[in-house]
């Protein structure tokens, strides 16, 4: 197999491929990885740190995906692909995908406009490649392989220990090599492609759990959200959610605790807190702050900006004028 070091060729410092980010600010962090459409909600309290390192090669765009905080994540991927992501964590038992904790390293595999709703935990780096479909299903089938990508995603749990180190190790040398202007050549980065795909084909060949599917719990925790975003602005009790989804508020309580981690009361909040943070980063916005904290439901003003400025770590205003000077500076 060719290794990683057949990649150190020397070449001129320009390739243009590589990109770097650092984000500060969670829907900043969304909208940065290129051809993605993302959305993403903060869980954990404190200020907004994160990176986005990208690179494309002739088939596979590859993302590095920084956080410290733990996230609920959604959206699409690059179009018309599979995307592979693989933590470079060595215990990914706070990873929950459609209310499926998984406690062992390995391999989640979903199509590019079907990517499952993650919970993640703070301080997670993951590697996100997405393969072109086309070329995927080519490979797969000349190599006659039982691995079928579709809608549905999967998870592959590594082997042995050293899966998951060798597609990241190979994953950041490609990244160091395209920083250092040495992967420009159409040859070098063919290369650099197949040693990724040969490494993400041999672990699909693992023994592969069944078609990730959104659990009970999960479709709970669902038809919680769906009605708390359609009565935003209508002040209702935990009684009047339990009503509604047909529950127990114990059981609501499991059903929340176990895919999300938080409890129904608090993911509430964090999901009203989140959309008055989306809206004071949107562009053209000239509501008052007051004005919008009411469309979700908070009606005292101190008790809002207490607590938005415990789950974001600055006030509201601190964001509204944030991103006025960050399009300002566009202009």
């Amino acid at each position: 197999m060719m290794s990683v070091e057949q990649l150190l060729i020397q070449e001129p410092a320009t390739s243009g491929a590589f990109f770097e980010c650092q984000t500060h600010d969670i829907i900043e962090h969304a909208q940065t990885p290129s051809g993605w459409t993302l959305n993403y909600e903060q869980v954990s309290a404190g200020k907004f740190l994160g990176q986005v390192c990208q690179l494309q090669l002739p088939n596979i765009q590859i993302i590095e995906d920084k956080t410290n905080q733990a996230m609920i994540k959604s959206g699409e991927a690059f179009k018309n692909s599979i995307c592979f992501s693989v933590s470079t964590n060595q215990s990914p038992s706070d990873l929950v995908c459609l209310g499926n904790v998984f406690t062992s390293p390995g391999l989640l595999v979903s199509d590019s406009q079907n990517l499952p709703e993650l919970r993640t935990p703070a301080g997670l780096r993951v590697f996100n490649l997405s393969v072109q479909k086309d070329l995927l299903i080519e490979y797969i089938v000349k190599q006659n392989l039982a691995f079928e990508p579709g809608c549905s995603p999967y998870f592959f749990p590594f082997d042995n220990p050293q899966g998951q180190k060798v597609i990241a190790q190979a994953t950041e040398r490609i990244f160091l090599l395209s920083k250092q202007g040495k992967l420009v050549k159409p040859v070098h980065k063919k290369n650099a492609q197949d040693l990724l795909l040969l490494h993400l084909l041999d672990a699909c060949e693992t023994a592969c759990l069944p078609p990730i599917s959104s659990t009970r719990k999960k479709q709970m925790v669902d038809r919680a959200r769906i009605y708390a975003i359609e009565h935003s602005d209508t002040p209702f009790s935990i009684m009047d959610l339990c009503n509604h989804v047909g529950a127990s508020r114990r059981k609501l309580q499991y059903c929340f605790q176990d895919v999300l981690g938080i409890s129904p009361v608090s993911f509430l909040r964090i999901l009203r807190l989140n959309a008055v943070h989306k809206t004071l980063c949107t562009w053209g916005e000239e509501k008052q702050i007051q004005d919008i904290a009411a469309e979700w439901g908070f009606w005292h003003l101190g008790h809002f900006t207490s607590e938005y400025r415990n789950l974001f770590g600055e006030r509201p205003s601190d964001t509204r004028s944030r991103t006025k000077s960050k399009f300002a500076n566009l202009g």
